[in-house]
Order: structure tokens, then sequence, then C-alpha cells
């Protein structure tokens, strides 16, 4: 059997109906698909309730730290396979409610002790309130000895490999990008008393993001904190189901969903991966036709870099509002302009980008460009009550709190670290 994922009706979508204004699993369980009203706006949104499992398993040998990656192969994803963290798995899957084989290395990540462990969200103009836990976990000797830890679709690569595979695109799926840059930022460093340190970025830059890392400012934190809360108070989300059939501006039918203008946001697909722990079955994925865009700003102010990041309502973060990078487009309230993004480029460096997916597992091929730029920390588009400037050390501290940066941050951030 070879790979193939190709669209089908809804009537050939086996396991899957439409009951009381959702599209879900037969089980009730794995996901649905949605509509909310919120304010004038209609959003068709992915429920999935259940906290999913991402994970790393790493060892240190002759001082090197190696990440146990998993060669995933995802329907949505482009290209199929990515690498992903060593368990990427829902609940619904590590509890075998699809009757497929069990996840392997799971056990690795129940009842041990952690290098890291957030509870971190999905992004919120897509799924209603999702979390996944973050987790890193080092491997001991003696497990080390016990176990070879093979697996087909895992290899071990070193630091250096992951953060190679982070600068490219398409390359390491945004679930990985999520668990790594959720703290212990230092695992990244190749000397861990000197961060950024890499030849790819200039060493101004590099001493300017050394020193912003090494810098710390409890109370800056706290402001940033008390500015989530006081933008929250102001921005509170206050949506309401809407059964599919009802939407007033999409259009439910055999061949998914569809909005106003005819762009698809809903498709069927059959999908045939011979790695997986179920071969073969059905399932929806969101689709969207423009590339969304997530630009990280930042200035050199006094020799240390900071960061300006951005906090956005989305109606899917459940009443909360989360820091996301400092522009971002799309869908969504204080979402910047593709023009706008533009214009913040004009006098500034863009010292890295790349292109990424959504999770394959629930979108279909939908493409986020990230960017880094350093310039100026007057420019006038970063001007807004709901932005703020802080260290790479206080986003680091950040990270170890969960619902507070958003998915698209971190893989932002993902991206930064690579050049560390």
């Amino acid at each position: 059997m070879t790979n193939l994922t190709r669209r089908i009706n809804f009537s050939d979508c086996d396991n899957w109906q439409l009951d009381r204004g959702v599209i879900r699993h037969d089980t009730g369980r794995f996901f649905s698909i949605a509509c909310i009203q919120d304010g004038n706006e209609e959003h068709v949104m992915i429920d999935q309730p259940e906290i999913g499992l991402l994970g790393y398993l790493l060892k240190e040998e002759s001082g090197e730290l190696y990440w146990l990656v998993q060669h995933k192969e995802e329907p949505g994803n482009a290209p199929i396979s990515q690498l992903s963290p060593t368990v990427q798995a829902t609940r619904s899957n590590y509890e075998q409610v699809h009757k497929g084989k069990s996840t392997p290395f799971l056990e690795y990540f129940t009842g041990k002790d952690k290098l890291a462990a957030v509870s971190a969200s999905e992004q919120g103009s897509k799924f209603l309130n999702k979390f996944n836990r973050n987790e890193k976990v080092l491997l001991s000797e003696q497990e080390l000895s016990e176990h070879s830890y093979r697996s087909s679709n895992h290899e071990w690569l070193s630091t250096s490999q992951i953060k190679a595979a982070l600068r490219e695109s398409y390359s390491i799926n945004t679930d990985a990008r999520s668990v790594i840059a959720t703290s212990c930022w230092d695992l990244l460093f190749k000397d861990r008393a000197q961060p950024f340190s890499n030849p790819l970025l200039p060493s101004s830059l590099n001493h300017a993001l050394a020193r912003s890392y090494q810098t710390v400012d409890s109370n800056r934190i706290e402001k940033a904190f008390n500015l989530l809360k006081t933008f929250n108070s102001t921005h509170r989300s206050s949506y309401s189901p809407k059964g599919l059939e009802a939407m007033e501006h999409h259009t439910l039918s055999e061949l998914g969903i569809e909005t106003e203008q005819g762009e698809s946001v809903v498709n069927y697909f059959d999908v045939q991966i011979p790695s997986r722990e179920v071969t073969h079955w059905q399932q929806p994925l969101l689709m969207r036709n423009e590339i969304e865009e997530c630009l990280l700003y930042i200035a050199l102010i006094d020799g240390t870099a900071m960061v300006s990041i951005t906090a956005y309502p989305e109606p899917g973060f459940n009443n909360r509002v989360e820091f996301g990078p400092s522009m971002q487009s799309g869908k969504g309230g204080h979402k910047y302009t593709p023009n706008e993004l533009s214009l913040a480029l004009l006098n500034a460096d863009l010292i890295c980008s790349l292109e990424q997916t959504d999770e394959g597992g629930r979108f279909y091929q939908n493409r986020c460009r990230y960017g880094i730029a350093v310039g100026e920390a007057q420019t006038v588009l970063l001007k807004h009550e709901n932005s703020c400037w802080v260290t790479l050390g206080e986003l680091e501290k950040m990270t170890g709190t969960g619902g507070v940066l958003t998915n698209e941050l971190r893989t932002n951030l993902s991206l930064l670290l690579a050049y560390s």
C-alpha cells in the first residue's frame, strides 16, 4: 500500500456523521467540526476537548544531546512526512479508540520526572480551547542500556541536526516546534554558558540576543501579564454555538463547507498511510487558500535585543487573550493586513524566514510564513495598546505558563532558536 490522500464526498466518509449541527465521529472522540457565532462573524472551527501529548525523549552522549524524532506522515502535510516529536498523539489515539497499533514510547511520559511539562494552546482562530501537553524527558543511562529505542519511524538526531531542521521550510512540524520552544532553551545551545554564538548571524546581533536571553526583569514580566488581563477584560469573546445547517455565510454540502465566495473551508478525505497505527481511514480536514504571515520584530535597545509581542483576541481562546507574534495576518481581532506587514519590513532587516504547514492531521496543506526582522523600536505599526517589549529571557520564562503564548509565537521562537 502506498501513501494516498484523495477527496471524497461526505457520504463516503465512513464513521462520520452530521449530528445536532456538528460533524462528529461515531465514537464521539477524536475531534468535531463545528460553527460558532462570534459577534457578526461565523467561524468554522475544530472542537477537540481532549488534551493531546507532544513529547520529546532526549539522551546525552559524549557531551552532546540527542533528540528522538519521529518521521510522521500526516494526510495534510506538505510534504506528507515531517519530523515530529517522539510522541505526538491525541488522547483518543493513545487510548487506541481507533483499535489500531499502540503509540510507541508513550510509557516514558507517564509518571516520570520531566525537563519541561507545559499545557500549551493550539491556534485560537482554528481550535476551540484546545491544549496539548508539551514535554521533554531526559533518559538515564540505565534506561538507555535497557532499551534499543528502535522504530522504523524514529531516529536520534543531534541538537545541531535539530537546529538545521528548524531553519528549513516544511522539515519539522509545528507540534515539534512548539515543544522545542517551550522552556529549557539552553538544551539547544552549543555552549550552555554562551547562548547565541551562531556564525550564521552577525556577531553584534548575537551579542544583543545573548544579552537579551540573560536579562530577566520580573517587573516587566508582571507588566506583560497585566497587559493580558487588561486587554482581556475589554475584548472578551462572547461566541455561541451555531449548527452547521444554520450557517448564513457558509454553505454545507456533500463536497464540504464553502464560504460565500466559494472558497473551501472543509473537505473530506480518504487516507491511506501504511506507517500509521491505522493504515486506512476517512476524515474531514480544514482548508485555507491564503498563506498567513507571522512576523517577530526585534529592536536593539542599549545593546539588548528586545522583542515585540502582541496580544490577540481569538474566538477559540475561550475568553482568554494570548500573546502572539509582533504582527500576524489572518482571522480574528487586531490582526494585520499583508500590506501592513510589508510596510513594517521597509526599514527593517529580515534575518530569516520559512514556510510551515499547520498540523497535518487536522488541516490540508494550510501554509503560514514565519519571519524574524530586526529594525527600529519606533516603528509606527508596532505602537498598539495590545503590544509590549520583552527580552528573550523573559519570553522563555513565559513559555513555562500555559495559555500565555500562542502556537504561532512559539513557532516564531523555534525559528529564532535555530540560530542560537
